[in-house]
């Protein structure tokens, strides 16, 4: 994943961050893949795959937003696995988290967007440094644009990472000064079912952090939905 003709090809890529995806579910195995720069590689591959078309790499765009209430902390985000439909099934518990697991068929080419976005979950959630590296690339507004990805799987994840990365005074910042935040997570805490609606839900607490996302939240009355998750 060095090489920038793996990194183009989607299908090298996907095939590979699953495997890592896999392997990041093991006791130990968050620090041996930073160890590694599974965390750079896996953010690079996301920035080749998941941009706008036409718009290049992350970078490019992200850096324009460079300008929760009690009890969020001790709050139980989960991976989505893939091909939950909402229904409020989860993949088995494991160490860290739930792994999220990318169903592919026989033969069928993988999309790098899912897996590498998985790898990049669970290294922010095992890692808070990780976090200001990920704002310092560019690639907060990238992750939150996935929050109106098609993908289940990678819907969950899209907000499991966004609560992560809310916990990040900066990152914080960043995520408020975008438009598409709140809204579209609003959207899947009320219209999705079991942890997809959690992991929105607990995004929007951790953002309600901040006076400006607070406000949103209420004018798009989603009060409701986060006192169904946290305690304020």
């Amino acid at each position: 994943l060095v090489r920038s003709d793996v990194v183009a090809d989607a299908d090298v890529c996907g095939r590979v961050c699953a495997l890592l995806g896999k392997c990041a579910r093991l006791p130990g195995a968050p620090a041996q893949l930073l160890q590694a720069g599974a965390f750079e590689m896996c953010a690079s591959v996301l920035e080749a795959h998941a941009a706008p078309s036409g718009s290049g790499a992350v970078g490019a765009h992200g850096r324009g937003g460079d300008r929760a209430q009690e009890g969020v902390a001790q709050a139980r985000f989960e991976e989505v696995e893939e091909g939950d439909e909402g229904d409020g099934a989860t993949a088995q518990d494991a160490p860290g988290g739930q792994a999220v697991e990318e169903a592919s068929k026989d033969g069928a080419r993988f999309d790098a967007v899912g897996p590498a976005l998985k790898v990049l979950t669970v290294l922010v959630q095992a890692e808070a440094s990780l976090a200001p590296k990920l704002c310092e690339r560019g690639a907060i507004p990238l992750v939150s644009s996935l929050l109106k990805h098609s993908s289940n799987h990678v819907l969950g994840n899209a907000a499991l990472c966004i609560g992560e990365l809310a916990k990040d005074e900066r990152s914080l910042a960043v995520l408020a000064a975008l438009p598409q935040v709140i809204e579209p997570l609003l959207a899947i805490a009320h219209h999705k079912k079991g942890q997809l609606q959690r992991n929105a839900a607990i995004a929007l607490a951790r953002l309600a952090k901040n006076p400006h996302c607070l406000q949103r939240i209420r004018d798009n009355h989603g009060m409701q939905i986060l006192m169904q998750y946290v305690k304020m």
